[in-house]
């Protein structure tokens, strides 16, 4: 597998899902958080992160809160991408409304 902190080559894209061996690999890179690796195999989900994101955090409490159900770990991999993706459409947001303002003051002198 590839270091997704290593330099990528954007002429050719990275597969972001692949299986090999019975183990699952997502790697996904999403706005306004760094790169995360999501690896199932069996029963078990794992994460690969090289800096804190508080997206997991958000889920981790959530998922406390209805402790008692058992959840598959596709479906908690499937949970925190919808958290990160939520969560960087809100990030954008805020920069679209903040441009938006930016544009609509006009040029400084």
């Amino acid at each position: 597998m590839q270091d997704p902190r290593g330099d990528p080559d954007f002429g050719e894209p990275l597969e972001a899902y692949y299986a090999e061996n019975g183990v699952g690999y997502l790697q996904a890179s999403v706005v306004g958080e760094h790169g995360v690796i999501f690896v199932i195999c069996g029963p078990t989900l794992v994460t690969v992160r090289y800096d804190a994101s508080n997206s997991f955090e958000i889920l981790g409490h959530k998922l406390c809160k209805s402790w008692g159900h058992t959840l598959e770990p596709d479906v908690i991999a499937l949970r925190l991408v919808h958290t990160l993706v939520n969560r960087s459409a809100r990030a954008l947001g805020k920069v679209g409304k903040t441009l938006d303002e930016i544009a609509a003051a006009g040029p400084r002198r």
